[in-house]
């Protein structure tokens, strides 16, 4: 099989990163895994984010069902990240720079078109698309300067 044939791909690889993004496809469980990484108690954690004690606790649930954070057995440091659990950090963090420099992007691809565009009848569906493809040029310059990478 060559390289680049669907069959050489391992769904054990495949099933580890859905498990990753399932651990942190809610922003309450970015937040609480943030959290045991900086080793703020869960009660901390849970009246910052307005959130029960079971709430939170159903959370760290599925942090730990999806390996991100184990149950240490200590009362006073209950819970640790584990390595998956600082990868997702990273690439959580890592989407969230990259989203950020999107809606910049966007904002003054927006702008940039308003100025040039002005007045100019244009139907939306182009105007949108000159936005669009403003955008992308400007993510692609911003993603340069900023040694983003995907």
């Amino acid at each position: 099989m060559s390289e680049d044939d669907p069959a050489d791909i391992h769904m054990s690889t495949d099933d580890l990163v859905a498990t990753l993004c399932r651990g942190v496809a809610h922003p309450h469980r970015m937040a609480i895994l943030r959290g045991i990484n900086q080793n703020y108690a869960l009660t901390r954690v849970a009246t910052v984010l307005n959130l029960s004690r079971s709430g939170v606790q159903t959370h760290v649930d599925t942090l730990v069902d999806t390996d991100l954070v184990v149950r240490t057995g200590d009362q006073q440091d209950p819970y640790h990240v584990t390595v998956l659990g600082e990868l997702a950090l990273h690439l959580v963090e890592h989407v969230q720079n990259s989203v950020e420099v999107i809606e910049d992007a966007r904002q003054t691809a927006a702008a940039q078109a308003n100025d040039e565009l002005g007045e100019t009848p244009l139907p939306d569906v182009e105007r949108d698309r000159a936005i669009h493809r403003r955008t992308w040029e400007l993510v692609d310059d911003a993603i340069d300067d900023a040694d983003l990478k995907f």
